[in-house]
């Protein structure tokens, strides 16, 4: 694991993408949670603003161009992408032009919101999931939003509430956007990179989610075995899982017993990760400790 602090900005600002893993919750920071950020970057405009760490291990990506899954950071690398498409939007809408070292929409897009020589989904720095990150790419794209559906089954409403509430702050008459890009340049982070050599991401995010919203066991079961995967292939997994899941609910509801394996005990080691998870069938316990489920 290595550590260092520095601004978010120049973790951001290279060709490589970072990617929220399947298993990560979607999107959900209120405009309150918006309000705090934008309120750290007028302080930071002034003098630096601490906004918490980023982690995150290789997904690979070759020559020139990096991969990483975050582990946690989800939220703020998110909420500072939405506010710098606003920012960007604000600027084009408005026609404003300033200083050479002020904002504008070419630099913000190169910088902070896509991989300018890069073709397909590896165009955006940022890669969400589902409904999240088709959103986020409209956006990001400029995209008119007016055309996704009402119903929300191809958008996420957050990524939209939020990016509209930016817009709308950065609207106001004394918004000044120097003052706002200079602030967003002043947000320092500590940022952690894992060595999977090393580390053990599953720990790591087990333990910097362990403030949030309880995980089920079957969630950090499956978030166990999907980190043990190429991130090419947790997409997939992590579908065929749910379909299984959604298949188990529907037959316990109508009494079946086929399904009764439960998970009794979760608590890996981090010399042995296998040897404390157990699956039971009634009384009887099924695998044996030390051995990959």
């Amino acid at each position: 694991m290595k550590a260092i602090d520095r601004p978010l900005t120049q973790l951001i600002n290279n060709n490589q993408q970072f990617i929220i893993p399947v298993f990560q919750r979607d999107y959900s920071w209120s405009t309150a949670q918006c309000d705090d950020l934008w309120k750290s970057i007028l302080t930071a405009s002034e003098s630096q603003s601490f906004l918490g760490s980023i982690v995150y291990i290789s997904a690979g990506g070759g020559a020139g161009f990096g991969k990483w899954l975050v582990i946690d950071g989800q939220q703020r690398l998110t909420t500072l992408t939405l506010l710098l498409i606003a920012l960007r939007d604000a600027i084009e809408e408005r026609n404003w032009t300033g200083s050479d070292e002020s904002p504008n929409v070419d630099r913000i897009d190169a910088y902070y919101l896509k991989n300018v020589f890069e073709n397909g989904d590896r165009r955006y720095k940022l890669a969400l999931r589902r409904a999240d990150n088709s959103t986020l790419k409209t956006l990001t794209d400029g995209e008119n939003i007016d055309e996704l559906d009402d119903n929300g089954s191809n958008h996420s409403p957050r990524i939209l509430e939020n990016y509209q509430h930016f817009k709308n702050l950065l609207e106001s008459d004394d918004c000044d956007f120097d003052v706002i890009y200079r602030g967003i340049g002043r947000l320092n982070i500590v940022d952690v990179t894992l060595e999977r050599s090393v580390d053990n991401p599953h720990l790591v995010f087990e333990s910097m989610n362990s403030t949030g919203v309880d995980l089920s066991q079957s969630d950090l079961v499956r978030n166990f075995l999907l980190m043990r995967i190429d991130e090419s292939e947790q997409a997939e997994l992590y579908e065929n899982i749910g379909r299984i899941s959604k298949i188990t609910s529907e037959l316990l509801l109508r009494g079946s017993t086929i399904f009764c394996e439960t998970i009794s005990h979760y608590k890996p080691s981090p010399a042995n990760p296998f040897d404390s998870i157990k699956f039971t069938r009634g009384s009887r316990t099924i695998g044996t400790p030390g051995m990959p489920v």
